[in-house]
């Protein structure tokens, strides 16, 4: 674990910005995602990664770059690796937690970062939990192997789901069809969780929200 000190290197830029109170507040933030797609990988990417690769207090994290080439290609990995260095804003989260049945495939392989070859075939929630949490070892992820309409009837219920999305300071909906997004929707409002929804077909995207007016 990391000390006062080298939190507030690690975290300077932001903590200009909110102050250790805010800084506090993500660290304690819970964000469940519903959805193992890429954009739900590089989605928590950007609340995983705790600061530039250009920054010396993250330079062991530049080694998770440096794996040898994946089934992705070089044009993926060099792009990935471009991101990752022209990056300005960290965060760092507390939990994660992933929910999603699906099976990593070769098309993941071509286009999510976040799995390996070695993955192929095995639960890709529990395959990106794993690698996002090799880029800082104070974010703790978790995968939950369940299909999104499965855990939403299950959230219903009196059980670890429905204690599970009424602990979770975020909902991110990923990739998801509509019947799900505004089923969890519905369950978000009631529990006053903010949501987003996102989807993407290449670069066009479209990001849905639904919180409650606040103060």
């Amino acid at each position: 674990m990391r000390t006062e000190t080298d939190k507030t290197k690690l975290y300077d830029r932001q903590l200009r910005l909110w102050q250790k109170d805010g800084q506090a507040a993500l660290e304690r933030a819970r964000v469940v995602v519903v959805g193992s797609s890429t954009l739900a990988s590089e989605s928590l990417k950007n609340l995983v990664l705790p600061a530039s690769s250009a920054d010396p207090v993250s330079e062991s994290y530049s080694a998770i770059f440096s794996r040898p080439p994946l089934s992705c290609g070089h044009v993926e990995r060099s792009c990935g690796r471009r991101v990752l260095s022209h990056l300005c804003a960290v965060v760092g989260i507390g939990e994660f937690i992933v929910v999603d049945d699906a099976l990593v495939a070769d098309e993941d392989l071509r286009t999510n970062f976040f799995v390996r070859a070695a993955d192929a075939g095995k639960s890709r929630a529990q395959s990106i939990v794993d690698n996002l949490c090799e880029m800082n070892p104070d974010v703790h992820g978790q995968a939950l192997v369940k299909a999104p309409p499965e855990f939403i009837a299950l959230s219903e219920q009196d059980g670890p789901e429905a204690e599970l999305l009424g602990s979770a300071t975020l909902v991110i909906v990923c990739a998801q069809p509509d019947e799900i997004v505004r089923a969890l929707g519905a369950r978000c409002w009631d529990a006053n969780i903010p949501m987003v929804a996102a989807c993407n077909a290449g670069f066009i995207a479209e990001i849905r929200t639904a919180v409650r007016e606040h103060t």
